[in-house]
């Protein structure tokens, strides 16, 4: 196999307005250690393998105004080695065979900034490695084959920061984390019209944060954390829930602590939350629940503790308790004493859980 350039170690190069194209290897394939690349305004594409690998380690690489596009076989890039240093401005990354960008290897400190990863093979992003630190901003996941985003089950230890960014369109989730002890931070996030979940969590003991962010729109549930995971720490705060398909925010697994502070859970098809996980600590405050097609809140999972305070519950929106054991505590809210939840299908006539303090 043949690639377009190869680049060793302890070598600095910059190249510009460099067009790679049609090699049976990779289009740029960075494969020695310690040296530092600098790419603008560079075009790989329908290169066999990669369009960019970097498989050398503690490499610097700054890539502006550039595209990775059509690769045959692979992806469009694929960071292999560890410790590089990778940073990425004004770029796109589109129509590749498998991944738009592919973290395999581990402590690598990568930032995007402008960036589009579209219409890949498979996912915009994937993480398959341990230890990386990526930080995203004012860019677009759209329109790939599965995830937008994808921390895979062997992703570990991984830091991502995103924000003012918009996952859209993907065929699968907008961004799912099937792996463990990862911590990601939304700031100002869209993530709409996605195939499945706007965001989805398989994995365990992760720690998610989402902000100022939009989940709507999806073809599943805006927010799941489905039953394969478990021990996770959730904070969704000043967010918005609204027109997906399924519930606004949908907790399948078991033991998670989850707060939810100032959100708007807005006419989803289903509930605005349902709990089927059991064991959970759920807290919510200053939330708004209105224009479910279901409840407010559906609770089927058992042993769960859940608080909710200054909140508002429109007309038909209620509680629903179908499990066995849980705790109910509420207060200063709007609406929710007017409705008449109902306990194992039991018309309890008031607000029915093993214990509610009004």
């Amino acid at each position: 196999m043949a690639d377009g350039i190869s680049i060793g170690s302890n070598d600095t190069q910059t190249l510009m307005n460099h067009v790679f194209s049609n090699n049976t290897g990779d289009g740029i394939d960075l494969d020695g250690d310690n040296s530092t690349l600098a790419l603008s305004d560079v075009t790989s594409t329908d290169n066999v393998e990669e369009n960019f690998e970097i498989s050398g380690n503690s490499n610097t690489i700054s890539i502006r105004n550039s595209r990775f596009s059509n690769s045959i076989e692979q992806d469009g890039l694929d960071i292999q080695g560890s410790g590089n240093t990778v940073s990425v401005r004004n770029t796109t990354f589109s129509s590749n065979f498998d991944d738009g960008f592919d973290i395999q290897g581990s402590g690598n400190p990568v930032t995007w900034d402008g960036v589009s990863s579209t219409n890949n093979g498979e996912e915009g992003f994937e993480i398959d490695g341990s230890d990386n630190t990526v930080t995203i901003r004012n860019s677009s996941i759209s329109s790939n084959s599965d995830d937008g985003f994808d921390i895979d089950a062997t992703g570990t230890g991984n830091t991502v920061s995103v924000i003012d960014t918009t996952f859209s369109g993907n065929a699968d989730d907008g961004f799912d984390i099937l792996g463990t002890n990862n911590t990601v931070n939304w700031d100002g996030v869209s993530s709409t019209n996605n195939g499945e979940e706007g965001f989805e969590i398989d994995g365990s003991d992760n720690t998610v944060t989402i902000r100022n962010s939009s989940l709507s729109s999806n073809s599943d549930d805006g927010f799941n954390l489905d039953t394969t995971g478990s021990g996770n720490t959730v904070f969704l705060i000043d967010s918005l829930f609204s027109n997906n398909a399924g519930d606004g925010i949908d907790i399948n697994s078991d033991d998670n602590i989850i707060g939810i502070f100032q959100v708007g859970l807005i006419d989803n098809a289903d509930n605005g939350l349902e709990i089927e996980g059991d064991n959970n600590i759920i807290t919510i405050s200053d939330s708004t629940f209105t224009g479910n097609g279901g409840q407010a809140i559906l609770i089927e999972g058992n042993n769960n503790t859940i608080t909710i305070s200054d909140s508002i519950f429109s007309s038909g929106q209620g509680i629903v308790d179908l499990g066995i054991g849980n705790t109910l505590v509420a207060f200063n809210n709007t609406g929710l004493d007017a409705i008449t939840p109902v306990s194992n299908g039991i018309d309890l006539g008031g607000c029915s859980v093993d214990s509610l303090i009004g």
